[in-house]
C-alpha cells in the first residue's frame, strides 16, 4: 500500500479546522448533511457514502482554489471543473 493511502492513526493537527471554527470541517459537515438529504429525497442512491462524497467534493474545491491562486487559466479551470462534475455524477449513479 502506498504511504499516502494508508489509514492514519495520527491525531489531527491542532491547527486543523474544528467544527466550531467555521472552517473546512464545518463546510464538509454541511455538505455531507445536504447530500444525506438528497439520499432521503431520492436524488442520490440509497447507500451513497455521503461523508466520503462530501470529502471528495471538498478536496476538488480546495485543489481548484490552489490552482486558481497559482494563476491557472480560467478556461483550464472550467475544463477541470466540468470533468470533476462528470466524475461526481458517475460516482453517484
Amino acid at each position: 500500500m502506498r504511504a499516502g493511502l494508508a489509514h492514519s492513526t495520527r491525531r489531527r493537527s491542532s491547527t486543523a479546522p474544528s467544527k466550531s471554527s467555521g472552517g473546512t470541517a464545518t463546510t464538509e459537515d454541511a455538505l455531507a448533511e445536504r447530500l444525506s438529504r438528497a439520499v432521503r429525497d431520492g436524488d442520490l442512491p440509497d447507500g451513497a457514502d455521503t461523508r466520503a462524497l462530501a470529502r471528495y467534493v471538498m478536496v476538488l474545491s480546495e485543489g481548484f482554489a490552489v490552482r486558481a491562486a497559482a494563476g491557472a487559466e480560467r478556461d483550464d479551470l472550467h475544463a477541470s471543473v466540468d470533468l470533476a462534475l462528470r466524475s461526481v455524477t458517475t460516482l453517484c449513479s
